[in-house]
């Protein structure tokens, strides 16, 4: 495998368990070849290397448990106002509500947004894709931090339709 350092730590993590690694080694091998193969529409991976073994099987679509949101059945959703609007995942990945680790969010709770606003990143198969907000209004609630796992349709954000506080001028 070549690209990107994600690649290259999986060459490193295979070579050290290839070389007789220590249990971290293969538990590091073991992680690399889930997060590969969610990113597929493979649902069944065997590797034999010597004497290790590594079988992993997916169900498609399944969220896996080590990924699942930890939601205990008392716990209820809070109750939004009716006009709030839900900005939705448009498709299953990891999260971004920033554009870089040492950079701003795009949009914190309280902040207005325009329809065309970029409200986070969601990372799909090495693929960044802009999430936009769709309306105009104020952000009430952000769902979900920084690096989170969404699924498509999970609400990311909640927004407020309404115009921005600062309008034009007036008297001009």
């Amino acid at each position: 495998m070549t690209g990107d350092n994600g690649d290259n730590d999986m060459i490193d993590d295979r070579e050290r368990a290839r070389r007789g690694g220590d249990d971290a080694d293969y538990a590091a091998l073991v992680r690399g070849l889930a997060r590969d193969l969610s990113a597929t529409s493979i649902t069944r991976l065997e590797v034999r290397h010597g004497d290790l073994r590594v079988s992993l099987r997916r169900t498609p679509g399944a969220v896996p448990a080590a990924f699942a949101p930890a939601l205990s059945p008392s716990v209820e959703a809070p109750a939004r106002p009716a006009e709030w609007r839900a900005v939705v995942a448009p498709l299953t990945g990891i999260f971004y509500a920033r554009p870089s680790p040492d950079e701003e969010p795009y949009v914190s709770v309280g902040g207005h947004v325009e329809p065309d606003s970029i409200v986070g990143l969601i990372e799909t198969m090495k693929m960044f894709n802009e999430v936009t907000a769709d309306i105009a209004g104020t952000v009430h609630e952000i769902a979900f931090e920084n690096g989170a796992l969404v699924e498509v349709g999970q609400p990311l954000l909640y927004i407020e339709p309404g115009e921005s506080m600062a309008g034009p001028p007036t008297g001009v």
